[in-house]
């Protein structure tokens, strides 16, 4: 059994962004290569949000100035989606840095009104949905399967009360809470993929006192608030050998965030997306017809960008296909456009959010070349040509699209594996003899 590591200090919110002193140096420097990357300088048509602004802001408070609350919320102008860095011949991390800038400015008591909300949010289930999502999970899988309920992962391990197979050690699944909150029907959907790929012995996380891997507390500049997230939740999970999660954000942040500016370990020795555990398994699904299905892929920002995943879910879903899945022009892989989702721009600059989500929709549905080229509001389901669908792997991509286009024309990578295996069918299509899906 792995033993608990310690945890180190955490670094300070000026600490981190001193760190980062090299960043709006550059900046300085640059002619704005990454000009034309910000999805959200391009949705507002702005240069003061461009991310050399924004930069060489969160510079002047490094070297000691005071956040007010205009710069405040320029610093909330930020996906938290890295395109630029993706752009930068120096691979400047701008997001981490106004992140870190995000966190020095909640420390002199400037914060926007919806970070305030999400703070207390956390304060009372746990997590930024307002609302106890271990009873979500509860209701849909069943208690030998459930991780967490009577108490960390490494009691419950000691007791023998879940399943694991030798080899394997005990693998977890942490679903995310967006994934509770937003498609909790996935969750269980998973499990019954797994299970017919011959992957029995994954259990789910269902504690009611860890609900959040603490994404939106970093994000928002709670820095305090998320140390505490990470610590507490890495001793519930201690004990994994390893934990699979449906949401890129969690899976970056236990593996880079905890450690990096929590001083906490991850809490696995191995963190992976449910797509490194679904693809290898395919070797052992039932032999089918391909699906006849018009799809495109949008690459997350965090699995693609932060993480590097970006040949996997393709590979994964074109391996089901009849054709392989469109790709969304020259924004695609390590330069896939944002959709809108991430940062929590979504609470702090929500027309803003939804402006970047109509653009990443023109690109995917070939409407528009952008940026910023985005659809006209409520234009989007009239630009919808054909039944091509959006395949991503990432909970809020996916029910960020589902707000704006009409369903059941986003999937989630689960999706179109439990389609395959004859476990869902599409919105109340069904399954023709030849493999295709055919809409009522």
């Amino acid at each position: 059994m792995r033993a608990h590591r310690k945890q180190r200090s955490a670094p300070s919110p000026r600490e981190l962004l001193e760190s980062s002193e090299k960043v709006p140096r550059y900046c300085n420097l640059c002619p704005r290569l990454c000009h034309h990357s910000c999805p959200v300088s391009n949705a507002e048509r702005d240069e003061a949000v461009t991310p050399g602004n924004k930069s060489l802001t969160a510079g002047v408070i490094a070297g000691g100035g005071s956040p007010n609350e205009l710069v405040t919320d320029l610093f909330h102008k930020c996906a938290d989606c890295r395109l630029c860095t993706a752009f930068c011949g120096h691979e400047n991390d701008v997001s981490a840095t106004l992140m870190s800038a995000r966190a020095v400015a909640a420390e002199a008591g400037m914060e926007p009104p919806a970070v305030v909300a999400l703070g207390k949010s956390f304060e009372s289930f746990g997590n930024a949905w307002e609302e106890d999502l271990s009873l979500r999970l509860r209701d849909m899988i069943p208690r030998h399967r459930r991780l967490g309920v009577q108490g960390p992962v490494v009691e419950e391990r000691s007791r023998g009360t879940v399943t694991s197979i030798k080899e394997r050690g005990l693998r977890v699944y942490w679903p995310g809470c967006a994934a509770v909150a937003r498609r909790p029907d996935l969750v269980s959907l998973t499990l019954e993929v797994c299970d017919l790929l011959g992957e029995p012995d994954i259990s789910v996380y269902c504690g009611d006192d860890v609900q959040c891997c603490g994404y939106p507390l970093l994000a928002s500049g709670r820095h305090e608030a998320f140390v505490a997230q990470a610590r507490k939740a890495s001793k519930a999970l201690s004990g994994a050998d390893v934990v699979f999660t449906a949401s890129p954000e969690c899976a970056w942040t236990f593996s880079t965030a905890w450690p990096e500016r929590a001083g906490v370990e991850p809490p696995a020795p191995r963190i992976a997306h449910v797509v490194d555990l679904i693809l290898p398994a395919l070797r052992y699904a039932p032999a089918r017809p391909p699906l006849d299905l018009d799809a495109v892929y949008h690459d997350p920002c965090y699995l693609g960008r932060h993480l590097g995943r970006c040949d996997e879910p393709r590979a994964l879903v074109n391996r089901l296909l009849r054709t392989p899945m469109a790709e969304a022009g020259s924004w695609v892989r390590e330069q896939g456009y944002c959709c809108g989702a991430g940062g929590v721009l979504e609470a702090t600059n929500p027309d803003t959010s939804y402006a970047v989500t109509r653009a990443r929709l023109g690109h995917l549905l070939g409407k528009t070349t952008g940026p910023p080229g985005e659809l006209e509001p409520g234009k989007v389901t009239e630009s919808v040509g054909g039944r091509r669908h959006i395949v991503t792997a990432c909970v809020r991509c996916e029910s960020r699209f589902s707000e704006l286009m009409p369903p059941p024309q986003v999937l989630d990578i689960v999706d179109v594996v439990a389609l395959y295996l004859g476990l869902k069918d599409n919105g109340g299509g069904t399954r023709g003899a030849g493999g295709d899906i055919r809409g009522k």
